[in-house]
């Protein structure tokens, strides 16, 4: 049975529908969020849409790909409080935590300026990425997987994407 992608938004959207995943059961990969804006209204109307999804699909394995971040903010706010409405309300699930993926994301964000580098980056490669879904996808337990990357001063992430581009 071929897996349903609910609205796979930026470049891992791309490649989770590019993979072809199989499941014995009726499996959703929920990726559908807007961590571009982490307004509180913008991550409470996330919320209240995954909340709907989750009620509407109890007959489904919902496969709910979301962050492994500690930067306190309403979008981590809000993923963590769906992580707990998936837990409590749903019997059938496996969420996946990821750090930042190294991708066309954060690269065009560094380039063009609208995003500065601050602190440690924690970063994982969308191969890793994907390796670890296509390892973990089948699996029943664990139920949650924390995904590490590497732990990476942002300032060496920025000049790296800088000189790339270049």
């Amino acid at each position: 049975m071929l897996v349903q992608l609910n609205d796979g938004l930026g470049q891992m959207g791309s490649v989770l529908r590019g993979m072809n995943l199989k499941c014995k059961k009726p499996t959703i990969i929920y990726h559908t969020w807007k961590p571009w804006n982490k307004t509180e209204d913008i991550q409470r109307k996330c919320y209240e849409e995954f909340v709907e999804f989750v009620d509407k699909n109890m007959h489904r394995r919902i496969v709910f790909i979301s962050t492994s971040t500690q930067i306190p903010s309403p979008y981590l706010k809000y993923k963590r409080k769906a992580e707990t409405y998936l837990v409590e309300n749903h019997n059938n699930y496996k969420i996946l935590n990821f750090p930042q993926i190294i991708g066309k994301g954060i690269c065009s964000k560094f380039r063009s300026g609208t995003a500065t580098p601050f602190g440690t980056m924690e970063v994982l490669s969308m191969d890793k990425a994907v390796k670890i879904i296509k390892n973990e996808f089948g699996r029943d337990y664990p139920k949650s997987l924390c995904c590490f990357g590497t732990r990476i001063p942002a300032e060496v992430v920025y000049a790296l994407i800088k000189f790339g581009g270049q």
